[in-house]
């Protein structure tokens, strides 16, 4: 037989098989959809037309209107799917796509107009030449190639971009059928002759197109047939293919060394066919192409095993459950993806350290040294890979480079170990106990845990830095407590060494013994507070009613002992809330201050007023003063004074936080060599209640 019409036959009838089991698959999932319907009319006529050219080939006389016929019909077969289709792409619902009579009536008139025109090439009666004829047969192909091209274009063009996906293989495909058409006519057309050389490749052009007809068929959910073939089946046969085509490659290299070796020709052809051999047996036994060409085959030839808006859902909401803390949120949500009943996770702190910090339905296991944890560490900082412990036990080349320490593997029920990366960085490690339902891990569940695991590292970083920064604000709060306390002690030891320096001059006066014993308990009392400051953690902030004028007599008293003597002017009595030992001593801190920057010949003066609402209280002195600039920028900061080391400049700071936080508030007036006022404005108890 001679060699095109072998090649001819055998690709004809490859693509007859080829379109035969794509009908069947559809046939075995019609639900009576539109699409489905015309998807399995285009197979079929596609079917009989390779079918019947393939049988042709072996008639001695074929009847050349049956072939042009079940062209006809191919042509118009998938002219009329892709306009469907096309029109889909304008419609609000496609899933309610209809066609209309006048669509119709316009395919099927000039169907049967087509058809009449090529059958009267063999009416006897017919005014036109053979040779005119087959011209305008041959143009006629052309134009209808021509009107599918242009179709295909159309149907990419006006799909969505998130629908391309979905059916550029199919544009891919019919698109190059119909490319070779107007190839394949426009040459007979030229040469007013079919060449038999793109008659045989034709066929195989229609074999290229079947696969990807078949991946647009799976991708979009309204084709989708739902067939199962078994992956084993798929790869084993990718496998045949892929040897035949690659020996087939191989022969055809081999006889061109042969053929141009000259005298080497022989050797050099059984050298070559040793070493593709080799090569082609080495791949075939290796383990990880065979393991990557499956993983390609599960990805583009099958539905996705997960329904992935409900995994997140549930994965978010496992993550978000208020009722555990975040860490058992974090190793729940990615058990449950595999539904695995339990796991632990230590997480990465201090350099290389680890801690446990969850584990959700199993006991704690022991703490170890880090030790233990840095061959985990670097693997997964060079690889990144899920560790499947059973699969490390059977066969534990398959992970290169490490050795699990027994301490994981001795852990009961565990299965896998899940680096929890941010940013690259290792974070924390998972190990997932055995599941319920599944037994090894495939590309798909692999990607899952992967892209969960990142969302846990995000939720762990962010858990991370709350708890270093409330520790850190534990500390400040800690530290800026100790400030206020110890400056209360500074005042209190300053009023005993002021006693203790007046002792040996006025000890025997009746009156100084009364003063010392009252400021002695002033001090108990002060010291008491500060010790249940330290205790509890927090300032005293309990409220009461006090009339302010014998509270500011007390102030004034007790800073008589030091020059200027302060005075005091109450116009009338004046009732606030506000902790009566705290209030005082800012008051009297003010008082200290004043004093202690005037000179003795100078004056303080307490006052206060009713002004509507509040209660005023006025400290006026004729000392040093203070300039704008440091009143504005200075005064009321934190550790800023103006008594070099013996001041902490923590007074005026506290004073005028604790005066806000009871409702009222401080202004300060200075000019430098003029003194200061001070005006504290207070709510008045009564109006308050």
């Amino acid at each position: 037989m001679d060699i095109i019409l072998t090649t001819s036959l055998t690709s004809y009838a490859i693509a007859f098989l080829g379109f035969l089991s794509l009908l069947i698959m559809l046939a075995l999932s019609w639900k009576g959809r539109i699409y489905r319907s015309l998807l399995m009319a285009a197979c079929f006529a596609s079917m009989l037309w390779a079918g019947y050219i393939a049988v042709a080939m072996l008639m001695p006389n074929p009847s050349r209107i049956t072939g042009n016929f079940l062209e006809l019909i191919r042509d118009f077969s998938w002219l009329y799917f892709l306009y469907v289709v096309l029109q889909s792409h304008d419609e609000k619902e496609q899933t309610n796509v209809s066609i209309n009579n006048n669509e119709k009536l316009f395919f099927i008139v000039l169907f049967i107009a087509l058809l009449a025109f090529l059958k009267s090439g063999n009416d006897p009666v017919t005014t036109l030449s053979e040779q005119q004829f087959q011209s305008i047969t041959i143009t006629l192909w052309v134009i209808l190639s021509i009107i599918g091209l242009v179709l295909v274009e159309q149907v990419y063009r006006h799909a969505k971009p998130e629908g391309r996906w979905a059916i550029k293989h199919l544009c891919l495909g019919l698109g190059g059928c119909f490319a070779y058409d107007i190839f394949y006519y426009s040459d007979a057309l030229l040469f007013n002759a079919i060449n038999p050389n793109l008659w045989a490749a034709r066929g195989a052009i229609n074999i290229i197109a079947i696969p990807l007809i078949a991946i647009s068929i799976k991708r979009n959910p309204k084709w989708n047939t739902g067939i199962h073939v078994s992956k084993q089946m798929l790869f084993h046969s990718v496998t045949i293919i892929g040897t035949g085509v690659y020996l087939l490659a191989m022969s055809g290299v081999g006889y061109v060394l042969k053929y141009y070796g000259g005298d080497w020709g022989a050797t050099l052809q059984a050298v070559f066919f040793f070493g593709a051999i080799s090569l082609l047996v080495l791949v075939l036994f290796s383990g990880k192409i065979r393991a990557k060409v499956q993983v390609f085959l599960s990805k583009h030839f099958y539905n996705l095993k997960y329904d992935y808006r409900e995994e997140w859902l549930s994965f978010t909401k496992h993550l978000s459950d208020e009722r555990y803390p975040l860490p058992d949120n974090c190793t729940n949500a990615i058990s449950s993806l595999l539904n695995s009943p339990s796991g632990l996770m230590w997480i990465k702190r201090d350099q290389a350290h680890f801690d446990i910090i969850s584990h959700w339905n199993m006991p704690s296991p022991e703490s170890v040294s880090s030790q233990h944890f840095q061959p985990l560490s670097d693997y997964f900082a060079e690889h990144h890979w899920i560790i499947d412990l059973d699969e490390y036990r059977n066969s534990p080349s398959t992970y290169e480079n490490i050795d699990v320490p027994e301490y994981f593997l001795n852990i009961p029920s565990a299965w896998l170990l899940i680096p929890i990366e941010f940013n690259n960085d290792l974070i924390g490690i998972m190990l997932i106990a055995h599941s319920h339902s599944q037994k090894e891990l495939n590309w798909e569940d692999r990607d899952l845990i992967k892209m969960a695991s990142f969302q846990v590292a995000v939720n762990l970083s962010q858990y991370e830095t709350n708890r270093a920064l409330t520790q850190a604000r534990q500390f400040e709060a800690f530290n800026r407590l100790s400030v206020y306390i110890v400056h209360d002690l500074k005042n209190i030891l300053g009023q005993l060494s002021l006693l203790i320096s007046n002792a040996e001059k006025h000890k025997h006066k009746p009156e100084f013994i009364d003063d010392v014993i009252s400021t002695v308990e002033n001090s108990v009392t002060r010291m008491t507070s500060l010790m249940k400051q330290l205790r509890t953690g927090e300032n005293d902030t309990s409220l009461e009613t006090f009339e302010l004028t014998p509270l500011l007599h007390n102030v004034v008293s007790s800073h008589s002992k030091r020059k200027p003597l302060p005075t005091l002017q109450c116009k009338e009595d004046l009732s606030i809330s506000a902790n009566a030992t705290k209030f005082a001593t800012v008051l009297g801190h003010i008082v200290q201050n004043a004093q202690e920057a005037t000179d003795d010949d100078g004056f303080v003066e307490i006052s206060t007023a009713k002004i509507q609402n509040s209660a005023r209280i006025i400290i006026k002195d004729n000392g040093t003063g203070m300039d704008a600039n440091f009143i504005e920028n200075k005064l009321f900061s934190a550790f800023a004074s103006t008594k070099g080391l013996t001041g902490m400049g923590i007074g005026m700071f506290e004073s005028r936080e604790y005066i806000r936080k009871i409702g009222g508030n401080i202004q300060v007036t200075s000019t430098p060599g003029n003194g200061t006022t001070f005006t504290f404005t207070m709510p008045l108890a009564d109006e308050e209640l």
